[in-house]
């Protein structure tokens, strides 16, 4: 299989406090509605997704994966505008784990990350001291919190907000505004300034 290139939608607020990677495996509106609340909420945002329904858990997929994630990241770091704030990221489902070997490689440019009802284990080696404060959530049906409560040990700063009475957060209109605002809030704990 080749490169996959990522196109995305980017907005950049008025005094924007850090710059945002929002990402999944497929197009979303629910991801856009939640890139939609941060960026009124200050926050630039580039909302992209990697167009693939494949497996992470196949060998050799997540490096792969990872690599356009890393490159989007790299833009935001490199795009004026957002070069000189903190960056973030959130994703879901099968981007997760991509997505942390992607920062891990960024090593501390990416100061927050938020994993979103993905399985977080399959990043292997990269979840262990993985050193970005990590907000796990996962909807109380959904295989992701096992997984999160087995692997949250394992990363520096971790922490778990469980979305009752449903399967996947993002999917669920009523969970929307609450992963919403758990959203803004971590991200603002860990990227923004004080006086932001």
């Amino acid at each position: 299989m080749g490169t996959i290139a990522l196109s995305g939608s980017f907005a950049v607020p008025d005094r924007a406090i850090a710059a945002l990677l929002l990402i999944g495996s497929a197009p979303s509106p629910r991801r856009l509605h939640v890139a939609d609340f941060l960026h009124h909420c200050g926050f630039a945002t580039l909302v992209t997704d990697l167009g693939t329904d494949e497996d992470p858990a196949l060998p050799g997929t997540i490096e792969r994966l990872a690599r356009p994630i890393a490159a989007s990241l790299e833009w935001l770091a490199n795009r004026p505008g957002t070069r000189a704030l903190p960056i973030g990221c959130l994703a879901d489902g099968a981007a997760v784990a991509p997505a942390m070997l992607a920062i891990r490689s960024h090593g501390a440019r990416v100061g927050a990350f938020v994993a979103l009802n993905g399985r977080i284990d399959l990043a292997g080696a990269a979840l262990r001291g993985f050193e970005a404060p990590t907000l796990l959530i996962a909807g109380e049906h959904s295989e992701a919190l096992q997984v999160a409560r087995a692997s949250i040990g394992r990363l520096a700063v971790g922490e778990l907000l469980v979305v009752e009475s449903v399967t996947d957060p993002l999917a669920d209109l009523d969970a929307l505004g609450t992963v919403s605002r758990q959203v803004r809030g971590w991200f603002r704990d860990y990227l923004a300034s004080p006086e932001s």
